[in-house]
């Protein structure tokens, strides 16, 4: 099972992690059961710890896990994503075809 390790030492397993959020330096990891870590380092940092594809990053602030997408509503502009914790959560106009791409594969 691939895990991701924080500075902390803390592992957490990858399947478990529904998002993570940047918060400045700061990364706030949102797992299953509604549970939150806030990790000391980047969202950048953290999310090139991530050694799976089922990771995406939906905008400037946003990385979430595929897996926990339960729907999305698209335009042209952006993607309304609905995760299975209940989130809503909005991709950027840049981000959006990529986020397409990658939940359609």
């Amino acid at each position: 099972m691939k895990k991701l390790i924080l500075p902390s030492k803390q592992e957490i397993p990858l399947d478990e992690i529904v998002y993570l959020e940047s918060d400045s330096n700061y990364t706030q990891i949102y797992i299953r059961g509604q549970r939150r870590i806030i990790a000391a380092k980047s969202l950048c940092h953290v999310f090139n710890g991530i050694t799976t594809d089922s990771f995406i990053r939906i905008n400037r602030s946003q990385v979430i896990n595929t897996l926990y997408v339960k729907g999305f509503l698209s335009s042209d502009q952006f993607a309304l994503i609905t995760l299975k914790n209940g989130q809503t959560l909005k991709t950027s106009r840049r981000r959006t075809d990529n986020f397409l791409k990658a939940i359609q594969a």
